[in-house]
C-alpha cells in the first residue's frame, strides 16, 4: 500500500541510543526517516522478521543498523502493506490445530522410539561393547546384591557341587555354545524366595529357597539353569543397562570411560524387569538344553506352574529381573515344545 508508514526506533549499530524514525513505503522501497536519519532500501532486499504472537520486531539493515517496532501488530500490519506474507512455516506456528497434531506426532515418535528405537540402539552398541565390562557390571552387581538382599549359601558344597555338575553334563549337548563364559552361584535369601536370575559377565544366581522348592530335582534344575543360560547367550542383562542408559554408553564408549555406567548398573539390573521378548528368547535356549539332555519341556510348564503364587509376590518385592511370570502363554510354550519333541504333557 503506497503512502503506508509506521513509528519505530532507529539503532545505528555503533551505540546504544535509539533514534525515533518514521518508516514509509515507497512504491517498492522502504523509507526511513528522522531528525537524524534518512535511508533508503528495497522492499525486497530487506530481511522481515517473522511474525510471532508477541514481542518486539526488529529488523536488521545493511551495515550493522536495525529498525526496533515495539508495537506487534502495527509492525504486521505495515509490513502486509508492504507486501509481506507469511510464510508456511510461520502459519504452521500460529495455528492451534497444526500445535495439537505436531503433539501428536511428537508423542506417537517418542513412544516409536522407547518401544523399537532404544532396543535396535542398545543392540548396535553391543556389539562394540567388551565382554570386560559385562564382566566388570556383574561384580559390581553382585557385590551390590551380596550387600542388600543376599546372603552365603547354606546348602551343602556336596550338593552344590552336584547341581553344577548336572548343569554341566547337560551343556555337554549344546556345542560351542557350552562354551560361553559361566558360573553358577548358590545364594540364601529369604526376601527374593525361589528364583535364579543371570548377571551380565556369566555368572547365574540360585537360591537356596529355589533348590528347596523344587526337592533339587536335577531337571527342573537343568530347565531353569537353561532359561537363565539363554539370558546371558544373547547379553540380555547387558542390553537392558544400554537401554536404560543408552546415552551414558554412548559417551562411555566414545571416551572410553564406563564408571558412570558401573555405578548406574546394579540399580538398573535389580530393579528392571526382562522384556517379554527377552524371556522368550531364554525359555527357547532352556528347551533347547532340556532337549540335548533329552528331558521333557513339561518340566518347566509345571515349574512355572508351581511357583506362580510366589512369582506374584517376588514382583511385588522389585526384584524384577529375577521374577519370571508364569502366564499362561510361556506355560504353553512348554506344553507345545514337549508334544513336538514326541514327549507326554504329564511330567
Amino acid at each position: 500500500m503506497e503512502g503506508a508508514s509506521l513509528p519505530a526506533h532507529y539503532f545505528d549499530g555503533h551505540g546504544a541510543r535509539a533514534w525515533p524514525v518514521v518508516l514509509t513505503r515507497e512504491q517498492s522501497h522502504l523509507r526511513i526517516t528522522g531528525d537524524t536519519v534518512g535511508l533508503r532500501f528495497a522492499l525486497n532486499k530487506l530481511d522481515w522478521p517473522e511474525r510471532t504472537r508477541g514481542g518486539a520486531r526488529v529488523m536488521e539493515l545493511p551495515g550493522g543498523a536495525s529498525i526496533e517496532c515495539c508495537d506487534a501488530l502495527a509492525w504486521d500490519a505495515f509490513a502486509r502493506a508492504c507486501g509481506q506474507r507469511d510464510s508456511w512455516v510461520v502459519r504452521l506456528q500460529q495455528s492451534a490445530s497444526t500445535a495439537i497434531v505436531s503433539l501428536f506426532i511428537l508423542l506417537l515418535l517418542l513412544g516409536a522410539a522407547y518401544l523399537w528405537g532404544i532396543p535396535l540402539a542398545a543392540r548396535i552398541i553391543l556389539v562394540f561393547v567388551p565382554s570386560s565390562v559385562d564382566r566388570a557390571i556383574g561384580a559390581a552387581t553382585l557385590r551390590s546384591l551380596d550387600q542388600i538382599v543376599l546372603q552365603p549359601s547354606a546348602l551343602p558344597k556336596a550338593q552344590r557341587g552336584v547341581l553344577r555338575a548336572v548343569f554341566e553334563q547337560a551343556l555337554a549337548h549344546q556345542g560351542d555354545a557350552a562354551q560361553i563364559t559361566h558360573q553358577v552361584e548358590f545364594r540364601h535369601s529369604p526376601l527374593i524366595g525361589p528364583n535364579a536370575f543371570a548377571l551380565p559377565g556369566g555368572t547365574i544366581i540360585v537360591t537356596d529357597e529355589l533348590v528347596r522348592a523344587t526337592q533339587a530335582d536335577p531337571a527342573t534344575f537343568v530347565g531353569v539353569l537353561g532359561h537363565e543360560f539363554g539370558h546371558l547367550q544373547a547379553r540380555h542383562g547387558m542390553r537392558l543397562v544400554l537401554q536404560a542408559s543408552v546415552v551414558g554408553v554412548l559417551s562411555g564408549i566414545l571416551i572410553g570411560d564406563v564408571s558412570s555406567l558401573l555405578a548406574v548398573a546394579p540399580a538398573v539390573l535389580g530393579q528392571a524387569a526382562y522384556s517379554r521378548t527377552f524371556e522368550r528368547e531364554a525359555d527357547r535356549e532352556s528347551v533347547r538344553v532340556l532337549l540335548g539332555a533329552g528331558l521333557s519341556p513339561v518340566i518347566m510348564a509345571t515349574f512355572f506352574t508351581k511357583i506362580a503364587t510366589r512369582s506374584q509376590r517376588m514382583d511385588s518385592l522389585g526384584i524384577a529381573i529375577a521374577s519370571h511370570p508364569a502366564d499362561a502363554q510361556r506355560i504353553q510354550f512348554f506344553l507345545d515344545m514337549a508334544r513336538k519333541a514326541g514327549f507326554p504333557l504329564q511330567p
